[in-house]
This record gives structure tokens, sequence and C-alpha cells, in this order.
């Protein structure tokens, strides 16, 4: 396997989430087919990623669990603050917009990874999850932003 082979680094990423146990849902995602991957050649801007992003952001509808838009990684093109303030941001502009959606990005030295999902089926995973004591361990910065921050536009978006 190379890094630079997206459906191994994508193999590899899943086991590993599976095996630290941070994410229990990506291997059953990954194993029965419910996860949809736009792989993006190297783009000459920014501007090609986003519009990825967009486009699928636009076409989501939840009939499949997860969508990766995925590029190589270009530190001159998009940078992990860039990324970490656009996913809050399209976080935010489609909770406005009233879509059921969450952005969660990834970023190392080989892939720039955004991943789409049902922000309504995220939050009730993370309800069973925290009647569990699964996030005792979160650092707060995490919990406050990823458990309870989308817990928060989901009841945005919910109304509730």
């Amino acid at each position: 396997m190379t890094k630079t082979d997206l459906d191994a680094y994508i193999n590899d990423w899943v086991n590993k989430l599976n095996d630290a146990n941070i994410c229990p849902y990506a291997k059953s995602v990954h194993d029965n087919s419910k996860l949809k991957v736009i792989k993006l050649e190297p783009p000459e801007d920014v501007y090609e990623f986003w519009r990825a992003v967009s486009e699928q952001a636009e076409l989501y509808d939840g009939s499949i669990e997860v969508v990766m838009v995925a590029m190589p990684t270009n530190k001159d093109i998009i940078t992990i603050d860039q990324m970490i303030g656009a996913t809050d941001s399209l976080n935010s502009l489609y909770n406005h917009k009233g879509k059921d959606l969450w952005f969660l990005d990834a970023f190392d030295d080989y892939w720039t990874i955004m991943l789409l999902q049902k922000i309504t089926a995220l939050d009730d995973a993370s309800d069973i999850f925290q009647k569990k004591e699964y996030y005792k361990d979160f650092h707060p910065y995490r919990y406050k932003k990823y458990i309870k921050g989308r817990k928060n536009l989901r009841n945005r978006l919910t109304k509730t």
C-alpha cells in the first residue's frame, strides 16, 4: 500500500478508527458500501475542491450514509487552518439552509478530505454513546465542538 492509493488509504484509515475506538460506525459504513468517494486529481486551485464539496452538499439526500470528497494534499492550495474554518462555515451555512447535513474534515500529508453525513443520524448515535459514557475521556474542546456543537446545530435544524 502507498499513501497515494486512496482506496488503500481509506481502508487503513477506517481500520485505525475502528481499532482506536474513535468512530465505531466507520468500519461498517466502509464494509457495507455505504460510502461514496469522489476523488479529485490535484487541483489547479482551492476552488476546484470547494466546488466538488459544494456540488455533493447540494446533491446530498442521505441515501448514501457518507460522501467523501478527497484530493491529494497540497499545502500551497489549502492548509489545515483553512480546512477547519471552512468546515465550521459549511456546517453553519447548511444548518441555516435547513439541510440535514454535517461536514467533517480530515487533513494530513497525503490527503485532504471532506466528509458529508446526516447530522440527525450522527446526533442520534451520539445520544446512545453518551448514555454509555463513550465520551468520558474526550478532550473538553473536542467534546464541546463536535458533540455539543453538533447537538446545538441539530436542535436548530429540528427546532427542538
